[in-house]
């Protein structure tokens, strides 16, 4: 029979293979739910053509983001949010202009800065960077795909590490600059919006233009108004987010789970470049053209919120810049003692 059918057997054995690491990894969280429980609670519509992987529930928890308790945020917490960048070695230099216009700007402000990938040299000067509270971002507890930086699968494990200690936060790319010391009107506009996720820079190009097929197979959306209303893809690296129950419930959740699993955020032969962008900002997908981390939390919140893009977005773009080669160096920046 082993001969007759070596195949089959093979599909057998790899299954329960499958099943007993799913349930390995679930039990390694703490985590007690049934696995019925667990498919509901990672269902995001009944219209899933793909399903998120029963092991990612346990991330789900380790991240606190299943959490339904959270209080709310007063004014003033909004209002002093903690700052929040990544970087690896070769983004070095821009990430120092970044962080000296947040010192500059707001004096007071916590930095979070997220290792990716720095040498020692690196590690030990940003440590002595006043304001800067320097975390290494830490691969080997996420799946492996997390670890290829190209996927951008880490940004909303980021978001959602600081967020179990912090009630508001921007996330920064390392090409942004604060040009403003005073955001009072930016968050007075950011407190009447709907979403406790605000996006802000928008690129001038659409959701669809820049996401490939296989995404829409986790997080199902309406692709013909999408396209027939140019719907714009915002940039997800520069963010303002609140921590609440509605964040972690109607975005952080499926921002989590789509970054954890490879084939929501970064499908096969997808590809960043987009070919033509400038003479199709807002036609139909060319090439594979992908945005990863951008093209998931702009369905996500377009989703969310029907539609109603002014829910989720700023509309201020006077109190920041966005310089993709800004150079800085280490000197410019104010060193503390430890």
């Amino acid at each position: 029979m082993i001969l007759r059918y070596p195949l089959k057997l093979f599909s057998i054995i790899l299954f329960f293979i499958q099943i007993n690491n799913t349930l390995g990894i679930i039990k390694k969280a703490n985590v007690t739910e049934s696995l019925e429980i667990i498919k509901k609670e990672l269902k995001y519509s009944g219209e899933m053509t793909k399903s998120f992987d029963p092991s990612l529930y346990g991330y789900l928890k380790e991240l606190n983001i299943l959490n339904d308790n959270y209080s709310n945020v007063t004014l003033k917490e909004r209002e002093n949010p903690v700052f929040v960048t990544s970087v690896s070695d070769p983004f070095i230099p821009r990430v120092i202009v970044l962080l000296k216009s947040i010192i500059k700007n707001f004096p007071k402000s916590k930095i979070i800065v997220y290792d990716l990938g720095l040498k020692k040299s690196n590690v030990h000067k940003m440590k002595k960077v006043c304001n800067v509270i320097y975390r290494k971002f830490k691969f080997e507890n996420y799946p492996n795909h997390v670890s290829n930086l190209k996927t951008y699968a880490f940004k909303a494990l980021i978001i959602a590490e600081v967020l179990r200690d912090y009630k508001a936060l921007w996330y920064l790319d390392s090409s942004l600059t604060f040009t403003k010391p005073n955001l009072k009107n930016v968050y007075t506009a950011m407190e009447s919006k709907k979403s406790p996720y605000i996006l802000h820079d928008n690129p001038n190009h659409g959701i669809i233009r820049a996401t490939v097929n296989e995404t829409f197979n986790y997080l199902p959306s309406n692709m013909t108004k999408l396209f027939e209303d140019k719907v714009p893809m915002y940039q997800a690296g520069f963010i303002y987010v609140v921590r609440n129950n509605e964040l972690m419930k109607k975005v952080l959740k499926w921002y989590v789970l789509c970054s954890l699993e490879e084939d929501c955020i970064s499908p096969k032969y997808s590809v960043r470049k987009c070919i033509d962008i400038l003479k199709s900002r807002y036609g139909r997908n060319i090439g594979r053209c992908h945005r990863q981390d951008q093209s998931v939390i702009n369905i996500i919140l377009w989703n969310s919120y029907n539609g109603t893009i002014k829910e989720y977005t700023s509309g201020y773009n006077n109190f920041y810049k966005i310089k993709r080669h800004q150079k800085g160096k280490w000197k410019s920046l104010p060193f503390c003692k430890r």
